[in-house]
């Protein structure tokens, strides 16, 4: 074994080490709910809603913290904050610990809550266990009287458009469109409109079908 003789670094009150980032600091709040919904002492549907609860914070976290920073960086702040960290490294650091807790999460649900949802009688339909779909029903949901077509606007991306601005929390399609005549393909953007729900009724099943 080889023993460390450096001398601990003694913390000040205005040294770096006396301080935690901001951005990792909510990582770290988020850990903790996690925690929670991996105890197993918790009941089941109370553990399931602090799953949900932790995709709902990292989605904000994406958005928010992950945006502001990656702003940064493209702006070329390379400047030590009082933590002691640039911007690229807290970057960094967030999306690492951001994967980790994306693929804990992820495991938990599918090798404990789901099976555990399953042994309480929950019943779960999986896209490939939710029944054949009607012959010609999706093309009858998309059809003009059904009021779907109409509502799409797609828009393109080139030299002359801009990119279009995206909202967050919406469902937007990423088409890539080639026209006769043309070599480049283009990229359009559909928004999959908010009024019109994800998952209708087929038929006499009780199955539902992506819209």
């Amino acid at each position: 074994m080889c023993a460390c003789t450096s001398e601990p670094v003694p913390v000040t009150p205005g040294s770096s080490g006396a301080l935690i980032n901001r951005e990792l600091s909510w990582l770290s709040f988020a850990r903790r709910v996690l925690a929670l919904a991996e105890d197993r002492e918790q009941p089941v549907l109370e553990r399931v809603k602090f799953a949900g609860i932790m995709g709902m914070i990292d989605d904000e976290f994406a958005m928010k913290r992950i945006g502001g920073l990656f702003r940064q960086v493209q702006r070329g702040k390379g400047s030590r904050g009082h933590d002691g960290l640039t911007p690229a490294e807290v970057l960094k650091a967030c999306r690492t610990e951001l994967r980790s807790q994306q693929e804990l999460v992820a495991g938990l649900v599918e090798k404990e809550l789901r099976p555990a949802l399953r042994d309480l009688g929950g019943p779960q339909l999986g896209y490939r266990g939710s029944g054949p779909v009607p012959a010609g029903f999706p093309g009858a949901r998309y059809i003009p009287a059904d009021s779907v077509e109409p509502i799409l606007i797609p828009l393109a991306a080139d030299a002359a458009h801009p990119f279009p601005f995206i909202s967050n929390l919406g469902l937007n399609l990423a088409v890539l469109v080639t026209e006769p005549g043309r070599r480049n393909r283009r990229f359009v953007r559909i928004k999959v409109p908010p009024s019109r729900l994800r998952w209708v009724p087929c038929g006499a099943t009780r199955a539902g079908w992506s819209a």
